[in-house]
């Protein structure tokens, strides 16, 4: 519940009271785990307890701070009721949707999305003004197809995501002609199979930082481990043995 709270504040503009939410449950952490591991001798049962009651505390001075603070960071309560039909816009538009809602969420000011004119592309600029009124940032949608309007995106730009297929597999396009980069971008393809497509191969060429979709898929894979089985997928030992 903290770390939902502590969203919404960063989302506001606030990025020092969640730091606190965290601060607090880990003091406390440390100082339940001493005293019911240590003097109460109750072993990994005490572990287990010291952080459930920590986290309940940081989740309780959350929503106390929250309250208190609502007005000055200009939320309503109206605007915290989970709303249907935003829940199924967001489930629907994806990975992508998920990405830009979180981005926006953690105080991302500016995200400019390049769209395929197809059948969904009103959702999308309808979901991107939903996401640019609840939060802080500024969304934007405009046709891939559009060279201007992509080039003035790339110049503008700090980090650039290709989320479509573009580039996968045999597929040697590339959604980001060469001539538009530059090498202080940071270029990310959410494609791991081939594990440099086209558009990593310019934008390292010259000299850009780039990463492919290797990690997102191993730490997709982590999640899923961790809500199936109840435990922490060994990540390190992965990395090692095969990126």
């Amino acid at each position: 519940a903290y770390n939902l709270i502590g969203s919404i504040f960063r989302g506001c503009g606030d990025t020092k009271r969640p730091m606190v939410f965290v601060a607090v449950s880990g003091v406390v952490n440390i100082g339940l785990d001493y005293l019911f591991i240590g003097p109460w001798n109750m072993g990994a049962a005490g572990a287990a307890y010291a952080t459930v009651l920590s986290q309940i505390l940081a989740a309780a001075l959350a929503l106390v701070s929250l309250k208190h603070h609502a007005a000055e960071l200009g939320i309503r309560r109206e605007s915290l009721r989970m709303k249907k039909e935003m829940c199924r816009k967001i489930l629907g538009i994806g990975f992508l949707g998920m990405s830009v809602l979180q981005a926006a969420i953690d105080g991302v000011r500016e995200i400019r999305i390049g769209k395929r004119r197809n059948n969904t592309y009103d959702e999308a600029l309808h979901f991107a003004k939903q996401v640019s009124d609840l939060t802080h940032a500024s969304v934007t949608v405009f046709p891939m197809d559009e060279e201007d309007a992509l080039r003035d995106a790339v110049h503008e730009a700090s980090l650039l995501i290709n989320a479509t297929n573009v580039g996968m597999e045999e597929d040697l396009r590339t959604p980001v002609p060469a001539s538009m980069l530059r090498k202080d971008l940071i270029v990310t393809d959410i494609i791991y199979h081939p594990e440099e497509t086209t558009l990593l191969r310019e934008a390292k060429a010259l000299g850009c930082t780039t990463m492919n979709g290797k990690y997102m898929l191993l730490y997709q894979g982590a999640a899923s481990y961790e809500m199936w089985t109840g435990q922490k997928m060994p990540v390190e030992d992965i990395k090692a043995a095969l990126f």
